[in-house]
Formats: structure tokens, sequence, C-alpha cells
């Protein structure tokens, strides 16, 4: 049986149909709110003690003028309020979210011949989602893009293992011999891999564009 090959940036996600990179949706407008803080006038008890003491001034002077004290007053306090800065552990997730869908983009998509090395390849490529994206991490505000990594990772969880099971029906160049029960077997786990493989970079897409959106309207700090 000759070779098998995959094609740069296609990934089949089912009968006659490929997936494959799509633009991206970035430049999300940023986002503020202010808030108005009201000062209350002055009590009744604060007018109160102006009056007295201007009776007191009147009658110490002798004089029919009456001085007239007026309470105080504060004016007005606008306070510009917004979301507070990015935390450490929210920079820490998007960058690692952008750097590993970069990379991910870069090699996954690969022209070549699907050989024993270049299935383990990939399916390091796709445990790498979890360690780099979902153990351990902190998102804080970017949960809603989190939980869209969150399903690409368990996407290439599902590719990483038919990546072990082609990797197993084939010979140690990644041959197999057509009819054969391996080769059937291989066959289906490479369109598994490729399908799920596929998937994941939309969802991963999709993440990056959604964590690019929310950093947009956070301060740097």
């Amino acid at each position: 049986m000759d070779w098998p090959t995959r094609n740069h940036r296609q990934y089949r996600t089912g009968a006659g149909h490929t997936a494959g990179l799509r633009p991206s949706r970035r430049g999300a407008k940023a986002s503020s709110f202010a808030r108005h803080l009201r000062i209350a006038p002055a009590t009744a008890s604060a007018v109160a003690v102006a009056l007295g003491a201007s009776f007191t001034t009147t009658g110490c002077g002798g004089s029919n003028e009456s001085a007239e004290a007026e309470p105080a007053t504060a004016a007005p306090v606008t306070t510009d309020t917004g979301p507070r800065p990015m935390t450490r552990d929210e920079r820490t997730w998007w960058r690692s979210l952008g750097q590993y869908v970069a990379r991910f983009e870069h090699e996954a998509f690969r022209e070549g011949q699907v050989t024993h090395a270049s299935l383990r390849h990939d399916a390091k490529l796709a445990r790498k989602c979890r360690a780099k994206v979902i153990r351990h991490a902190h998102p804080g505000r970017f949960r809603p893009a989190f939980e869209m990594a969150r399903r690409a990772c368990e996407r290439l969880d599902k590719a990483a293992d038919w990546f072990v099971v082609a990797i197993a029906s084939s010979g140690p160049g990644g041959i197999v011999v057509d009819g054969t029960s391996d080769a059937i077997r291989f066959e289906k786990a490479l369109n598994r891999s490729s399908e799920a493989m596929g998937n994941a970079q939309y969802d991963l897409d999709d993440a990056r564009d959604k964590a690019d959106e929310i950093a947009s309207g956070l301060p740097r700090g």
C-alpha cells in the first residue's frame, strides 16, 4: 500500500466534508462604564445649628442687622470606574492560550507522509492542549473563552487516542496492507483523529477570539 499522505491545513470532518483554518474574528471594541455618586443635602439639624450661630452674632454686636449663615454644601462627586486591571493569573492564561493555538495551527496541518513519527508528534501536540490550557488554569474573567478551549482539548484527547490506534495498526513506517483488518482499523483511526483535530481547531479559534475580546476590555495594569 502506498504511504498515506495528508493535505496541508485540511482535516476530514465527515463524508464529503473537510475542516480547515478560517479567518480570525478579531477586533472587539473595549467597553467602559461610569458610576455617579450624589452627596445628600445638609440635614435639618445642621441648618438649625447654623441659624443659632446667626442669632448669637446679632446679640453680641448690638446691631439690628442679622448675620446670615449659609449652610455648607458639597459639590456632587463623580467617580469614573471600570473593570479592575487584568490579574497575573488572567494574563498568564490568556498568553498560554494564544501560544498554544499558534503552535497548533503551525504544526497540526502539515504536508507529508503519515509515518509513526508524524503520528506520535500529532498525538503529543494534541495532549499538550490540556497541559497548556486547562491544567492548573486560573482564567478568572476569561471563563467563557476557557470553556471553549476546554471543549477543544477534549476533542484533542480523543484525537490522541486515535493516533495511538493508528500506530498500533500499521507497520513501523506507517505502512498497511490493503484489505486487511489492520488496514481497515488504521483508516478508521486516521479519519477519526483527523476529524477531531479539525473540529478542535475551530474551537481553539473561537476561544482565542473570545479571549482577545475580553482582554480588550480589561486594563493591563
